[in-house]
């Protein structure tokens, strides 16, 4: 019967996947994961999904720290998962922005980002 709530959960957040609104998916494969694990479920992989992180060149140290917690969880086992770099996608470290956070949206990436600029203090 859990087996089947998993395999719910999973159409469920297949169903709400909108980048606009991904909390809801994301809460339905948290639960997901959540009872595969304990179960000892082995979830069938999300193939028509992928995340993809934008990681900018002031985060990298952060983004591989990020990268081995999600391996150690074992989310990579449900989700294809990329960590690209603004060189691999051909995007300057000079860009604007407003160029770099159009870019992300458009190609439906998460941006991990700190002070660009380095204006201001950061605390």
């Amino acid at each position: 019967m859990a087996k089947l709530a998993v395999d719910a959960y999973i159409k469920s957040a297949i169903e709400l996947e909108n980048p606009t609104k991904w909390p809801s998916c994301f809460n339905q494969i948290k639960r997901a994961f959540r009872l595969a694990k304990t179960i000892k479920y082995k979830v069938e992989k999300i193939e028509n999904s992928i995340m993809i992180f934008l990681v900018d060149r002031n985060f990298e140290g952060q983004a591989l720290s990020l990268f081995g917690s999600i391996a150690k969880e074992g989310w990579l086992d449900l989700f294809p998962i990329r960590f690209v770099t603004f060189e691999e996608v051909q995007l300057s470290i000079r860009s604007s922005d407003r160029l770099v956070w159009r870019f992300a949206q458009e190609n439906q990436m998460i941006l991990l980002t700190a002070n660009r600029a380095m204006k201001g203090k950061i605390l």
